[in-house]
């Protein structure tokens, strides 16, 4: 049976995964609790609800998205960039939608998560509780799972192009694809992170979204699309 631990501040929830190492972050639960989900039956939890904020707000020329805002959240507020709520809207049950928190969009490191392609497009940062600011990319390079997302911020002025690819609208993509003022960034199911100048040479797989010739071909279709309609 799976422990809840509760954090009543960012503070203390560091604290409580400095001292349970194993534990994982619950904030909408939507990957964690799901069937065959990240966390097995015997995982420690620590519960976010009431350490974070979900305010989304406009402070220094970005768009400042409290960790625990939902999908729905993004796509409700008269703030949010269009390109934005595209992307969000791409997650496209309701329910799920108002479940699912950015941050865990962002945290989980998924190779299908929908906003990450457009926020490393825009030059997005995080800020991380007893760090600060960190630019998003290197968040997803480093991939450690100890750190606590306290906000994404987001340059407004960035003009970004989104696209995401898939069998259907409630499947896993095999592409979420973005460009931006920060470049071409694509995720694409079995390979993760992809750039402009990996597109032709990345290892690409065969899997239940596509075949591998056939990523390679959307990952370069969607590099040439965006960039023709992002002028």
């Amino acid at each position: 049976m799976r422990e809840i631990l509760r954090a009543a501040s960012a503070a203390e929830a560091v604290r409580l995964k400095k001292e349970n190492p194993g534990a994982f972050w619950l904030a909408g639960g939507t990957e964690l609790l799901r069937l065959g989900g990240t966390a097995g039956p015997e995982a420690i939890l620590i519960d976010l609800s009431a350490a974070l904020d979900r305010t989304i707000r406009v402070e220094d020329g970005c768009l400042s998205i409290g960790a625990l805002a939902s999908f729905e959240d993004v796509v409700a507020s008269a703030s949010t960039p269009a390109w934005l709520k595209e992307a969000a809207m791409y997650m496209a049950n309701f329910t799920t939608r108002c479940q699912a928190r950015v941050a865990g969009d962002v945290c989980s490191f998924r190779d299908d998560a929908y906003l990450v392609p457009g926020l490393l497009a825009a030059g997005a940062s995080l800020l991380i509780e007893g760090e600060g600011k960190v630019d998003l990319l290197d968040f997803i390079h480093a991939r450690r799972a100890d750190r606590l997302v306290t906000s994404i911020l987001v340059p407004l002025d960035a003009v970004v192009r989104v696209k995401r690819i898939a069998r259907s609208s409630s499947t896993h993509s095999a592409l979420n694809a973005a460009y931006g003022p920060c470049g071409y960034y694509a995720l694409v199911n079995g390979t993760g992170l992809v750039t402009a100048d990996e597109v032709a040479s990345a290892s690409y797989v065969d899997d239940l979204t596509g075949s591998a010739a056939y990523k390679r071909y959307i990952a370069s279709e969607c590099l040439s699309i965006l960039k023709e309609v992002a002028r």
